[in-house]
C-alpha cells in the first residue's frame, strides 16, 4: 500500500509539473489561480502519504506480505512504466510537429489504454493488499484518500 501512495504522489508530481509551465514571465490570473490549486493538491496528497505512514504503521509480517504482493507484479508495473515513458515522449513530439495529427491522436489514445491499464492493475494489487490491513488501517486509507479527493474537488 505504501508503495501505492508513493506511486500516486510521484504520479500527481510529475503530470503537475508537466502541465504548469516552468519559464512563463508572468502568469495571468487564470494560470496563477491553476498553479495554487494544483499546488494545494500537491500538498494535500503529501501530507496525506505522511500522515497515513505515521498514523498507519505495518508490522513486520504486513510489510513482508506486501512486498511479496508487489514482488510479483513488479514486472507488469516495470513495463507500464517503460510503456508510458514511450507514450508520453511520443506524444511530446507528435504535439511540437501538430497537436492534432494522427500520430498525436494515436499517441494519446495508447496514453489512454496505458492509463486503464494502470487503473486495473492498481484495483489488482490493491485486491490483494487491503485483506493484509488491520480494520483500522484501512479505516485510515480510506480517511486519507476521502481527504485527497476532497482537496481535489475543492481545487476543480
Amino acid at each position: 500500500m505504501k508503495f501505492i501512495l508513493h506511486i500516486t504522489a510521484v504520479v500527481t508530481l510529475v503530470l503537475g509539473g508537466s502541465v504548469l509551465p516552468s519559464h512563463a514571465a508572468a502568469p495571468d490570473a487564470e494560470e496563477s489561480e491553476f498553479r495554487t490549486k494544483a499546488k494545494s493538491v500537491f500538498t494535500a496528497l503529501t501530507r496525506e502519504f505522511q500522515n497515513f505512514k505515521a498514523d498507519t504503521p505495518l508490522s513486520p509480517d504486513q510489510k513482508t506480505q506486501i512486498h511479496t504482493v508487489l514482488k510479483t507484479h513488479r514486472s507488469e508495473i516495470r513495463a507500464l512504466m517503460v510503456e508510458f515513458r514511450a507514450a508520453r515522449r511520443a506524444m511530446a513530439d507528435a504535439a511540437r510537429t501538430d497537436p492534432g495529427s494522427s500520430d498525436s491522436l494515436a499517441a494519446a489514445d495508447k496514453i489512454g489504454e496505458l492509463a486503464r491499464t494502470r487503473a486495473l492493475l492498481v484495483a489488482k494489487i490493491g485486491a490483494e493488499v487491503r485483506p493484509l490491513l488491520t480494520p483500522e488501517q484501512i479505516k485510515n486509507l480510506d480517511l486519507a484518500r476521502g481527504k485527497v479527493e476532497s482537496a481535489v474537488d475543492e481545487a476543480l
